[in-house]
């Protein structure tokens, strides 16, 4: 079920020996209420989750030895807008360790977003969440996301310091979701590039079936 997703994620957590607190209630969401991006699960609403069903868990924690989990939000966004749909949350926020779950100033969103817009120039050595989803009302929700660290970037020829995203935390992209006909070329490249360095990642960490799985999981597409 939801809830029992959510206790057992948790009891991973606490197995590390170094988790001090959760960062946010877990978002533990199945079917149609993964279309709701901030969903909350109670004993009433509790779920099962069943086999082929999207199920979107959102989960951080605060650990001893670190903390997990305008113009870019535009680009995040416009396969979307091409297709005449959106998702109704910035792209990405601050990230920090025991302080708001969105801590500032940073953060990704649109100027009319709620709370503001991205008034702060990103800058060298800030932390954010990257997090495009979708939600089909009444169906189900997507959200990709991963914690990244702005840092400069090394451009031939460039003639002023630009600025770019280093991936934090890595998970598999879900394969049975991907469609490779509707990827272009570059996007392809990326996924395949993505999930190579998420082997290169996880895979010392993981051994046996949990190992066969991760390179299943992270192997080539198209």
């Amino acid at each position: 079920t939801e809830l029992s997703a959510a206790a057992k994620l948790l009891e991973f957590r606490e197995a590390t020996g170094l988790l001090k607190d959760t960062s946010f209630d877990t978002i533990s969401a199945t079917g149609a209420h993964g279309a709701s991006p901030h969903y909350h699960c109670t004993e009433e609403s509790n779920a099962a989750i069943e086999v082929g069903q999207l199920f979107l868990i959102d989960s951080g924690g605060q650990y001893a030895d670190g903390t997990m989990g305008g113009q870019i939000d535009a680009f995040a966004r416009r396969p979307l807008w091409e297709a005449g749909l959106d998702f109704a949350h910035g792209t990405g926020h601050g990230v920090g360790a025991y302080l708001s779950v969105h801590e500032g100033p940073q953060r990704i969103a649109a100027p009319n977003y709620p709370g503001g817009g991205p008034a702060e120039p990103l800058r060298a050595g800030m932390f954010l969440s990257n997090e495009p989803g979708y939600y089909k009302a009444g169906e189900f929700g997507i959200r990709i996301e991963n914690l990244v660290l702005v840092v400069e970037k090394d451009i031939p020829g460039a003639e002023s310091v630009m600025l770019g995203f280093e991936t934090l935390t890595f998970c598999p992209i879900e394969r049975t979701l991907i469609e490779p006909a509707l990827l272009t070329a570059p996007e392809l490249a990326w996924l395949n590039a993505y999930h190579a360095q998420v082997l290169d990642v996880l895979g010392p960490e993981m051994d046996g079936e949990d190992r066969v799985w991760l390179k299943a999981k992270c192997a080539p597409i198209g």
